[in-house]
């Protein structure tokens, strides 16, 4: 039997707000970047708002009527089945989404809450444990300035940053959300951003005083459902793997359990796979291009298979110096299509490799 929307149904305690309401008074109402107030007049859905939407991707003051910084979310009927529920938190960056009758009047919400408890009390996990195998972490010390965490972040669309001792000893992180917030506090805005040199810029700050302490973490030695179990019991968004030297060696997320749903669940079906390196930096900023190219792309006509492959080149000191991207689509009655981009980018060449085989093709 399949899992649908109205399985998940959650239709008290919804943070609702009305159009003419401060977006301030909505946020108050919100502890999580992917959190969300739905917005109504009566019945009727007009959006929400989501912190990730209204403070990282835009920019609004507080002062704002909720009408006017909406964010249109992907809306659910109640036979939604629970692939495509994941697929679209994942995608819309927002783990709460609505459900809606014909006429667009809320029935309710599906929060990723519940189908983290679901996946966990029905013992449907075991698939989800390779989440739990050491990867590559990008880390900062807390003495190291905003303005770097910020060049840190960007490159891989990373969420978050280890802050770490010398030692390598986790003492803390700092999230995407938590480095907007400080980098939107007040100030000058033509100074916001100093010069080299300058000692007033925001960027220049020490990233101490806004990273997290008091951090979930679990030993390596430990499996999914206890990751999944504190994740439910802490309200957190995700937890950080260590080593017997408290040193960070992996990270588990709300973010990465959602999207293993969605393609485990897609199954033979889902003609998109990848073949990535382990502890591939790039991944989640590789997957979400390729995604979004390929929903694009399936608009022209059936695609039978469409796969990724990412190969890392090293030096002489074991370094990654290189990436290569191996693109290959086979599609009714053509040959099968491939090309492969080298770069010392990842990105650009995630980039240059989805151009080109989106030429092949037309």
């Amino acid at each position: 039997m399949s899992i649908l929307a109205k399985d998940f149904l959650k239709t008290e305690g919804i943070l609702t707000g009305e159009p003419n309401d401060s977006l301030a008074s909505a946020l108050a109402k919100l502890n999580s970047s992917h959190g969300a107030v739905f917005v109504t007049e009566g019945k009727k859905l007009l959006g929400l708002i989501s912190p990730y939407h209204v403070l990282y991707r835009s920019n609004f003051p507080g002062e704002s009527k909720l009408k006017n910084c909406l964010f249109r979310p992907p809306k659910l009927s109640p036979d939604t089945p629970v692939a495509k529920i994941a697929r679209l938190m994942v995608e819309s960056k927002v783990y709460y989404l609505p459900v809606v009758d014909l006429e667009d009047n809320l029935l309710g919400i599906v929060s990723y809450r519940r189908i983290l408890r679901w996946l966990k009390d029905n013992g449907l996990i075991g698939e989800f444990g390779d989440l739990m195998k050491p990867k590559a972490m990008i880390s900062i010390k807390e003495d190291e300035a905003l303005g770097r965490a910020r060049t840190l972040m960007k490159p891989g669309g990373v969420s978050r940053l280890m802050v770490t001792a010398p030692s390598g000893k986790l003492i803390g992180i700092l999230t995407r959300y938590d480095l907007r917030l400080a980098l939107a506090e007040p100030q000058n805005s033509q100074k916001s951003w100093s010069r080299a040199g300058s000692k007033d810029g925001l960027a220049d700050r020490q990233v101490r005083p806004y990273i997290k302490r008091a951090v979930a973490t679990l030993g390596r030695d430990k499996d999914i459902k206890q990751a999944i179990e504190l994740i439910l019991t802490r309200t957190i968004g995700s937890v950080v793997l260590v080593n017997n030297k408290y040193q960070p060696v992996g990270l588990v997320s709300v973010h990465d359990i959602l999207n293993r749903l969605a393609e485990r669940e897609q199954g033979s079906k889902n003609p998109l796979s990848f073949n990535l390196p382990d502890g591939f930096r790039y991944r989640e900023t590789l997957k979400r291009k390729v995604r979004k190219s390929f929903r694009k792309l399936s608009r022209r006509g059936k695609i039978l298979t469409y796969r990724v492959t990412v190969k890392q080149k090293l030096n002489r000191a074991g370094k990654v110096s290189r990436y290569e991207v191996i693109i290959g689509v086979k599609l009714p009655n053509r040959a099968e299509l491939s090309t492969k981009v080298v770069e010392y980018d990842a990105v650009k060449a995630v980039n240059q490799a989805l151009d080109k085989i989106a030429a092949q093709m037309e």
